[in-house]
């Protein structure tokens, strides 16, 4: 109910402001993600936004963001601007179920089943950025964000075998700080290349439960991963901004209660700025 009334607020806000202000933006990437989102000026410097994600070739929905930032202008050149990102997840891609053998031998009659859900909360997003403007086709800009968000997995195990089962209860909760640096130039008012550094660094705590054999175990992870973002944007129509982008990402690296990688494909985005 909450999340339906904070829905219902924030698109009757957007509705209420001047669509001619208002930018939308298309793409789809090599993840098979599909994503819509408009910003809008609603008053002043305050300009809030939806970003709309679907996921598997526009075949379920992934996520929804609602954001708010306000801009303050402190020269005409140089900017600061605090931002506020509320995201909303599906829980389409929060379920699975497993049968086969779960030490990961071929699957047999009688083998093992698991049924398995997963279930994130919103994720809160603080951030602040400030940019430069040099005026000869230069820009420069640096953001911090703060996220935070909790996530509960449930997990039923049972071995047709022998008839064991157990059940798994698992809560974690995450908190990531991420750094953004973006250098661009724009070349003769037509192609505006940019890079964007990111680094992102983090917590993670688990806290795991099998009631019916009474055992429970907690862990705590520090986790890192850089990513450099690569796009070229042609700027020379009025109202259309077709952009082509590529994001090379490291593995992300674990410490602490989780030793060990994960890797990260590289992603290519094609898409498209648009306004009205």
């Amino acid at each position: 109910m909450k999340k339906t009334i904070l829905a219902a607020t924030l698109v009757s806000l957007f509705s209420g402001a001047a669509l001619a202000n208002t930018t939308y933006e298309i793409s789809h990437d090599g993840d098979q993600e599909t994503t819509a989102k408009f910003d809008s000026e609603l008053i002043g410097g305050l300009h809030g936004g939806i970003e709309f994600v679907a996921m598997d070739n526009l075949k379920y929905h992934k996520e929804t963001t609602f954001s708010l930032d306000y801009k303050f202008d402190i020269t005409d050149a140089w900017y600061i601007e605090p931002q506020f990102d509320l995201t909303i997840p599906s829980h389409h891609v929060g379920r699975a179920s497993y049968y086969g053998n779960i030490d990961g031998s071929a699957m047999m009659p009688g083998g093992d089943e698991v049924n398995a859900s997963y279930k994130s909360s919103n994720t809160a997003k603080f951030g602040i950025e400030t940019g430069y403007d040099f005026g000869n086709g230069f820009y420069t800009s640096a953001r911090y964000r703060y996220e935070v968000r909790d996530g509960k997995l449930n997990a039923k195990f049972l071995s047709v075998n022998d008839g064991v089962d157990a059940t798994l209860s698992s809560k974690e909760k995450e908190k990531l700080h991420r750094f953004d640096l973006t250098a661009g130039y724009v070349v003769g008012d037509m192609v505006d290349l940019s890079a964007n550094y990111i680094i992102k660094t983090g917590k993670l705590d688990i806290d795991s439960e099998v009631p019916k054999h009474q055992l429970t175990s907690s862990l705590d992870a520090d986790f890192s991963q850089a990513e450099l973002e690569l796009k070229a944007q042609y700027a020379g129509f009025d109202n259309f901004k077709p952009y082509f982008e590529y994001t090379v990402k490291s593995d992300t690296n674990f410490d602490g209660g989780l030793n060990g990688k994960l890797k990260n494909d590289n992603v290519w985005k094609i898409g498209a700025q648009f306004s009205f």
